[in-house]
């Protein structure tokens, strides 16, 4: 076998074992945003999720990316935020709580921590929920505070 072919074999061997190394990502739209998520997720959180984005305002219409994920079961909600918006604590406040809605309105009071992210999905920061009793008795609070989370999501 030449030095090339074995190169080449050798490639194609990592290619195949990062591949089977990776869970599959499962893309969901709702109003033309997306869900991805994978096998740690099952398709009625993920419609469940949806829905809500929709129905508080988050989603839209315009193209926005979330990710919904349990890693080491701790449940993962993800989204890409422009530049600095990691760093700012009125925003970091605000996911924190919007983050608490998702557990309280979507996930059975399980808890989620939000990532902040950069384009490519990877985290540059994690809050972690906070209470939501007070902060939603108002009624109107979760359509104001996903829609204030949706002003810094980047669109696609």
């Amino acid at each position: 076998m030449s030095k090339t072919t074995k190169q080449l074999s050798l490639f194609a061997l990592v290619c195949l074992t990062a591949l089977v190394g990776c869970d599959r990502t499962q893309l969901t739209k709702f109003n033309n945003g997306e869900v991805y998520s994978d096998a740690t997720v099952n398709a009625d959180e993920v419609t469940q999720l949806g829905d809500f984005l929709v129905e508080s305002g988050f989603f839209d219409g315009g193209r926005k990316s979330v990710e919904i994920t349990r890693d080491n079961g701790q449940l993962q909600f993800r989204m890409v935020v422009l530049d600095g918006y990691e760093s700012d604590e009125s925003y970091a406040e605000l996911c924190g709580t919007f983050a608490g809605m998702l557990s309280e309105h979507v996930f059975d009071g399980e808890e989620v921590t939000m990532h902040l992210c950069d384009e490519y999905f990877e985290t540059l920061r994690v809050i972690n929920m906070t209470e939501t009793a007070d902060a939603t008795a108002s009624g109107d609070t979760a359509d104001q505070d996903a829609a204030g989370a949706d002003k810094q999501q980047v669109t696609n």
